[in-house]
């Protein structure tokens, strides 16, 4: 987004950018606060223009290249509420500390007078009961990550932040906020996932995220149970569902040459290798093959670019994604020799 802090009635770009082979002319789709964005004469290729910036353009907004519109981009928050939380789900045994991340914006024109966290349906600031345990970190700017100590099992319960301003009506609270569930150790615990896909997803897979590493968890489905429970499980977990539709391995999968035509030696050529995925492929490896040989290329991705070329070879490529991979048919690079008049 330029620029990166906007006031009203400024001029705001959002450009739209992607990793996927986007082919020519590719089409942009545009969603404000989830819904579709009707107003195309704002958008003008990958770039959508809000000039001036009313508050009725303020909002959530995020794009994704047309027959990709299940892989949106994040959202980016244009002069808007929003509360963005670490991990919403957290696991703690009792006696243990826990830290819920957080980070918030508003509108610019409003400033924030008290921001606080709280339980659902209690507006009271947790730091101003007594004996409180909470600490509010503000390490940086817009942060709102707080710290709690010594758990007990009524801590159990979820956890919001809320941002009053000096606006009268200038208030927001980021729901859902933070579940936390504390247990004693030896108790078992159980994790549920779930997703609103339609139909409803087939396949759970859990993970649990301590310190900087991620670790894959045995076990599958939308619940999990963890027994005899320590300090050792101490974490964040967090899962993935997935169902079948439209998911995919590659297939049609091709290579092409530009340009097309004669070729001679000493010029340069572009091999390009699509495919159609679900999700779309994240990599790809060409080949050169001469008589019964086959080489594996240096360089990765959709376009690789060979340089003064000087023999004749035949390429193809492998684009691959989460489900499986998919190769394409050869196609012949015929080098000519280039022929001077003295």
């Amino acid at each position: 987004m330029q620029p990166e802090k906007v006031e009203e009635y400024d001029e705001v770009k959002l450009t739209c950018r992607t990793t996927c082979p986007a082919g020519t002319n590719p089409t942009y789709i545009w969603y404000k606060d989830k819904k579709p964005f009707t107003k195309q004469h704002m958008v003008t290729g990958n770039t959508l223009t809000i000039n001036p910036l009313y508050k009725s353009e303020a909002g959530s907004y995020t794009c994704a290249l047309k027959g990709h519109e299940g892989y949106p981009s994040p959202a980016v928050c244009v002069d808007c509420w929003s509360v963005e939380y670490t991990s919403q789900s957290i696991c703690a045994v009792r006696g243990s500390s826990v830290y819920m991340g957080c980070s918030y914006k508003h509108p610019r024109h409003l400033t924030v007078t008290e921001p606080f966290w709280h339980k659902p349906g209690i507006l009271e600031d947790l730091r101003k009961k007594a004996n409180s345990r909470v600490k509010f970190l503000e390490n940086k700017e817009n942060d709102c990550s707080m710290r709690m100590e010594g758990l007990r099992e009524s801590d159990s319960g979820e956890y919001l932040f809320r941002i009053i301003t000096d606006d009268s009506k200038g208030m927001f609270s980021g729901s859902p906020g933070v579940t936390l569930s504390v247990s004693m150790e030896g108790e078992s615990v159980t994790l549920t996932c779930s997703s609103d896909a339609d139909p409803p997803a087939t396949t759970y897979t859990w993970f649990k995220k301590k310190r900087a590493e991620t670790f894959r968890m045995e076990g599958s489905g939308w619940r999990n149970q963890i027994t005899d429970i320590s300090s050792e499980f101490s974490g964040r977990y967090h899962c993935k569902g997935k169902n079948d539709i439209g998911a995919n391995p590659p297939k049609n999968t091709s290579a092409s040459i530009s340009p097309p035509g004669n070729i001679v030696e000493g010029d340069s050529v572009t091999l390009t290798c699509t495919s159609d995925a679900n999700p779309p492929a994240t990599t790809y490896t060409w080949f050169k093959m001469k008589r019964a040989e086959t080489f594996s290329m240096e360089g990765s991705g959709w376009r690789n670019q060979i340089t003064n070329i000087s023999s004749e070879f035949s390429y193809h490529c492998e684009a691959k994604n989460d489900i499986g991979a998919s190769n394409s048919s050869a196609v012949l690079v015929d080098v000519h020799c280039e022929y001077y008049l003295l």
